[in-house]
């Protein structure tokens, strides 16, 4: 699976936001029901007497409700074009939202890809370095070099060694962006 298709997947942002977005196609359902019939149906059994727990007499009822909403002053359509067009704002701010994860997604691969290429320029260079200064100290060893030329050359190497590190450490922190922007843990495996 591609990073683009985890992301959209995985991440519980987006997960919650289309979440969000079916409560809200929810809504305009119950808009939808206040123009049907509503019918209902209540039992009641009653016990009474003049003495404490006596069951001298009994009644019972049972009532049968309908109810049609003719005309509610327009309030009940209002309501259903609110949640339908909420209901399309909100598809449209997931289809934002999507995209914004999808630039978040590609800026990650990029990162991750300039990192490694950092990291393979650096460990060319501490190569190099490490080189010059075998080559400073063989010289230095001859009387050819001067103790500035060697103390250089080590100055040199320690920078690379610096460098090498810090693109080390930029790729490491690149891996967990793209861990983190395609919705998987970053302390899993």
């Amino acid at each position: 699976m591609d990073a683009l298709s985890a992301a959209a997947v995985s991440r519980p942002d987006l997960l919650a936001a289309r979440a969000k977005l079916r409560a809200g196609r929810l809504e305009k359902t119950v808009a939808r029901s206040s123009f049907m019939p509503q019918i209902g149906v209540v039992g009641r059994y009653d016990w009474y007497d003049d003495q404490f727990l006596g069951d001298n007499g009994s009644s019972w009822a049972v009532m049968a409700q309908a109810k049609l909403n003719i005309f509610h002053g327009g309030a009940d359509h209002h309501a259903l074009q609110k949640a339908a067009l909420d209901a399309r704002a909100g598809e449209a701010d997931v289809r934002r939202f999507e995209e914004g994860i999808a630039l978040e997604v590609r800026q990650a691969i990029a990162e991750h890809a300039s990192a490694r290429l950092r990291i393979d320029a650096a460990q060319t260079a501490l190569t190099a370095g490490r080189e010059n200064l075998r080559v400073t100290e063989a010289r230095y060893a001859q009387g050819i070099a001067k103790m500035t030329d060697l103390l250089d050359a080590q100055t040199a190497l320690r920078e690379l060694e610096v460098r090498e590190l810090t693109a080390r450490y930029d790729l490491l922190l690149a891996g967990y962006r793209m861990r983190l922007v395609t919705g998987n843990t970053i302390l899993g495996k």
